[in-house]
């Protein structure tokens, strides 16, 4: 405890806030699912992508959901239309998700079958 207080007075010198934050404060399904699509945030540079190309499929992908297509079968298409290797549009989903390119809610676990897209901005 001692040591926290050291800490809290070294931050509150800086101007910079500070608190302890323990496992009780963090949202479970948020944390794995962070974990869960942190990998996938560099899924264009891995690949080669331009932001060109890779904003065409954003738009591509947005326009299949609002076409009525589910995530799943927005990404079964790109997979097929892309011949990508399988998993690769999940992969696709998992960056879009990780730049918000597409809104999903993230304190909800992940359930790649049943996941609800917001195109909202």
């Amino acid at each position: 405890m001692e040591k926290l207080c050291i800490e809290e007075k070294y931050w509150e010198y800086k101007g910079i806030p500070f608190c302890v934050i323990t496992e009780e404060d963090i949202d479970v399904n948020l944390a794995k699912n962070l974990e869960l699509i942190y990998p996938y945030y560099w899924w264009d540079i891995d690949r080669g992508y331009s932001q060109k190309k890779v904003k065409g499929l954003i738009e591509e992908f947005k326009r299949l959901i609002l076409e009525g297509d589910s995530a799943m079968g927005a990404v079964t298409h790109m997979e097929q239309k892309y011949e990508w290797e399988e998993r690769m549009g999940i992969s696709f989903l998992y960056y879009m998700i990780a730049h918000k390119a597409v809104r999903v809610d993230l304190s909800q676990e992940l359930d790649i079958r049943n996941i609800k897209i917001n195109l909202e901005e």
